[in-house]
This record gives C-alpha cells, sequence and structure tokens, in this order.
C-alpha cells in the first residue's frame, strides 16, 4: 500500500516537470526570449553537474557535450535573431540611428545632411 502512494508523488512530481518543460518548449517555438534565456541557464548548470559528476560517472561527458552544444546553438546570430534579441540602445549611435531613417525614406536628403552637421 505504501508504494502506491510514492507511485502517486512520483506521477504528480513528473506531471509538474513534464508541463514545465511544455511551457519551455512553446516558449522556444513561439520565440519567446525568456525561454531562451532559460534553455541557456539549464544547459549551464547541465554542464556544471556533468563536470562535477564526471569522476564518479564518465558516461556524463555525453550531457556536457549535449548542454555544449545547445549553449553554442543558442548563441548563432540567426538563433538570437529568431527570438528576437537585439543589441542594446547603446549600441546604435545617433549617426547610425540617422543613417537607418534615411535609407528607410523616413527624411530627406536635405534633412539628412542638417541633421547629420547638428551631430558632428
Amino acid at each position: 500500500m505504501m508504494a502506491a502512494g510514492f507511485g502517486s508523488v512520483f506521477l504528480i512530481i513528473f506531471g509538474i516537470l513534464a508541463a514545465i518543460e511544455f511551457v519551455i518548449a512553446a516558449a522556444l517555438f513561439s520565440g519567446k526570449p525568456w525561454g531562451r534565456m532559460i534553455v541557456i541557464v539549464l544547459s549551464i548548470i547541465g554542464v556544471i553537474i556533468g563536470l562535477v559528476s564526471i569522476v564518479g560517472n564518465p558516461y556524463s561527458i555525453l550531457s556536457i557535450i549535449l548542454d555544449a552544444i545547445v549553449l553554442w546553438y543558442m548563441w548563432r546570430p540567426h538563433v538570437i535573431a529568431y527570438f528576437g534579441v537585439s543589441p542594446s540602445i547603446e549600441s546604435n549611435s545617433a549617426i547610425d540611428i540617422l543613417k537607418e531613417r534615411y535609407a528607410r525614406g523616413e527624411i530627406t536628403k536635405e534633412e539628412y545632411d542638417k541633421m547629420k552637421e547638428d551631430l558632428i
């Protein structure tokens, strides 16, 4: 009878974990930046745990390799673009923004030249 109680507890725990993984997977497929960050954090934790346990379990090298591949992939430019993670606003100088506005046709050549003189 006691074993049935433990089975129920494990079923509930694994059900909760499955639900959490489903939410993370949905975030990844829909391009939510927080989903990418969770995967990065969990992969870093996985690498650390793998390194700690490699002495007692040489097969943990497979886990380390898999987590390293996931980390590498999450930092690829096309993956970063998919999740809509853009560089900080500080990296766009006023001149860069001005050039972008001119390229999009938001301002005329005369406006561009005047604004450029004001900035320089």
